[in-house]
C-alpha cells in the first residue's frame, strides 16, 4: 500500500535518513534503472537492475536499490534475498542490516529480525535504535497471543484486485477511496507509474449488514487527480478530502511526477459538491492528508510531513476558531515518533486511533490508540491481533455507538492490493495487580482467566501491573494471579 500522503514515500521510515544519504543518492552503473527507481517506478527498476546485475554482480548500489524496489512493491522474500547479498558485500553499511531486519519483521519472522536488529545495534552509531527494535520483536510475539479483541469480517462483494482504502460511514453505508477506475485518460495521467488515481466510491449496506459493490460517486467531489482519504461532518454536507495539490496553492510535481496532496473542504448544496478550497496552511512544500473531525466539528486532526515534526509523518491538529482554521499543533512525542504516523480517527474526543510503522508493531503499519487526559495524549497502545498483523493495517473507523467498524489491510487472503475489512469489537476487561500490603502495582505477574467453558487464557502484567482481556458483553470469567513468593 502506498499512502497518498507524500506522493512517494521516503525510502527509510525510521528517522535515520541522515545515516542513509550515501545509499540513497549514490548512483549505480545503470542510469536507466536509476531513473526509474528515482521516479518511483519500481517494477521497471526491478526488471532493469535484475538484468544489469547478471553482468555486474559487485555493484553495491544497484543491488541495494533492487532490494529496496522489491520492498517497495511488497515482494518481501525477494527483498530478503537481495538484502542478504548486500549485507555481505564490500562497502556495506550497518543501516542496510537494519533494513534487512525490518523486512524480516514485516514478514513475521520475528526471531531472525531480532538477530539482525541486534547486529545493527552492535555495529551502528545508534545502538539504542537497534535495541529498541530488537525488543519489539519479543513484545509482538507475546502480543499476538494475548490480544483477541476483534472478530474480523470480510466483504468479498466490495473489494477488488485493486486498492480500496479509508472507509468512513456515509449515508446508509460507507464512502471509500479506490484506484480501481481504469481507462486511457487515467493511464495517460499516470505516465510511467503503475496504477490509476484514487477516486471516491460509495457502498451501501444490505439488510444483513454486508457491504454491496461500491459505485463511483458522480459529483464534483471527485476531481481529475487523486481523491483519497475523506471525512464528513455530522451533517454529511461538508467534506474534507485529501486531494492532489492544485494551482491555487502553487502545486508542483515532485520527482515521481505527482503533486503533493492537501486537504480540501467542500460543501454540498442541492446535492452537488461545490467550491473546493484548500485549508489555509496548505503548501507545495509538504503534504497534509487523512482528515478526521471531533464530535463538535471544531477540531481537525490530520497527518503531515510539515516541518517541526518528530519523524517522516506526524499527526497534527487545527482548531476552527473565529471562523478560520488555526495554525496546526503537533500532538507531541507520545503519539508521534521517528517513524510515520497517519490515518487518525477520533472515537471520542479523548480516544484517538491512528496507524504507525513504529517499533511497537507486528510489522508494516499497525493500528494504535491513545487517550487524552488533561490536555495530554497518553497510554499509546497497540490495538492487537487480529486487527494488526505483519502486513499493513490502517484506516480504523467505527460506526457511532456501535461495536462494529472498518479498517484496511493488505494481509494474505485478500482480493487485491489493499482491502477493506469489517470488525466486531469485544468488551475490554482491564485490571491491575497490586501488592495487598503496599498497594504498589506488580509487573510480571501471571494472570489466568477461565471463561465459561473452562478454557484458560494467560496474561503477564506490564510494567504498571496492568493486563487486558476481551470478552463478549454479559460473559462470566474467573481470575487468578500467581507470582513467586506470593499467595
Amino acid at each position: 500500500m502506498k499512502s497518498l500522503l507524500s506522493i512517494r514515500s521516503v525510502l527509510l521510515l525510521f528517522g535515520i535518513f541522515a545515516l542513509t544519504l550515501q545509499g540513497v543518492h549514490a548512483q549505480s552503473g545503470n542510469r536507466r534503472a536509476d531513473s526509474y527507481y528515482e521516479d518511483g517506478n519500481y517494477d521497471e527498476a526491478i526488471r532493469l537492475y535484475s538484468s544489469y546485475l547478471k553482468r555486474n554482480q559487485e555493484d553495491l548500489q544497484a543491488r541495494l536499490r533492487l532490494a529496496r524496489s522489491y520492498r517497495e512493491t511488497d515482494q518481501l522474500e525477494e527483498a530478503v534475498n537481495e538484502y542478504s547479498v548486500v549485507v555481505n558485500m564490500r562497502g556495506t553499511l550497518p543501516i542496510y542490516k537494519f533494513e534487512l531486519a525490518k523486512v524480516l519483521k514485516d514478514m513475521g519472522n520475528y526471531p531472525m529480525a531480532k538477530e539482525w536488529f541486534e547486529v545493527f545495534a552492535a555495529e551502528s552509531a545508534d545502538p539504542a535504535l537497534g535495541r529498541k527494535w530488537a525488543a519489539s520483536c519479543e513484545m509482538v510475539m507475546q502480543l499476538r497471543n494475548d490480544s483477541l479483541g476483534y472478530r474480523i469480517i470480510e466483504y468479498p462483494a466490495l473489494n477488488t484486485k485493486y486498492s480500496e482504502i479509508s472507509p468512513v460511514t456515509y449515508k446508509a453505508g460507507i464512502a471509500f477511496s479506490s484506484n480501481r477506475k481504469r481507462g486511457f485518460f487515467f493511464r495517460f495521467l499516470n505516465g510511467r507509474r503503475k496504477g490509476a488515481f484514487y477516486d471516491l466510491y460509495y457502498a451501501q449496506k444490505s439488510n444483513d449488514g454486508r457491504l454491496k459493490k461500491g459505485n463511483y460517486i458522480h459529483s464534483r467531489i471527485n476531481s481529475r487527480y487523486h481523491d483519497g482519504p475523506t471525512f464528513f461532518d455530522a451533517s454529511e454536507n461538508v467534506a474534507f478530502v485529501t486531494r492532489s495539490n492544485t494551482r491555487e496553492i502553487g502545486g508542483r510535481r515532485d520527482a515521481a511526477g505527482f503533486n503533493r496532496v492537501s486537504i480540501f473542504m467542500l460543501e454540498n448544496r442541492l446535492d452537488r459538491w461545490r467550491d473546493p478550497s484548500p485549508l489555509p496552511f496548505s503548501s507545495s512544500e509538504y503534504s497534509i492528508a487523512h482528515p478526521t473531525l471531533s464530535e463538535d466539528g471544531k477540531m481537525l486532526y490530520f497527518s503531515s510531513d510539515m516541518p517541526g515534526g518528530f519523524g517522516g509523518t506526524d499527526i497534527w491538529v487545527s482548531e476552527f476558531k473565529n471562523e478560520k482554521w488555526t495554525r496546526p499543533k503537533n500532538l507531541g512525542e507520545v503519539v508521534n515518533t521517528e517513524a510515520n504516523e497517519g490515518y487518525p480517527f477520533l472515537v471520542s474526543d479523548s480516544l484517538l486511533y491512528f496507524s504507525s510503522d513504529r517499533a511497537e508493531g507486528f510489522g508494516g503499519k499497525d493500528i494504535f490508540y491513545a487517550r487524552e487526559k488533561d490536555g495530554t495524549w497518553t497510554q499509546v497502545r497497540n490495538a492487537g491481533y487480529p486487527l494488526n498483523t505483519e502486513a499493513d493495517d490502517f484506516g480504523y473507523h467505527t460506526e457511532k455507538g456501535s461495536p462494529y467498524g472498518y479498517f484496511v489491510s493488505n494481509r494474505d487472503g485478500g482480493k487485491g492490493d489493499d482491502d477493506i475489512y469489517g470488525f466486531r469489537r469485544y468488551k475490554a476487561l482491564e485490571g491491575t495487580v497490586v501488592d495487598s500490603r503496599t498497594g504498589k502495582p506488580m509487573p510480571g505477574v501471571t494472570v489466568q482467566i477461565m471463561d465459561v467453558n473452562n478454557n484458560p487464557h494467560f496474561y503477564s502484567t506490564d510494567d504498571q501491573g496492568n493486563f487486558t482481556h476481551f470478552l463478549r458483553v454479559g460473559s462470566m470469567v474467573k481470575l487468578d494471579a500467581t507470582y513467586d513468593d506470593y499467595h
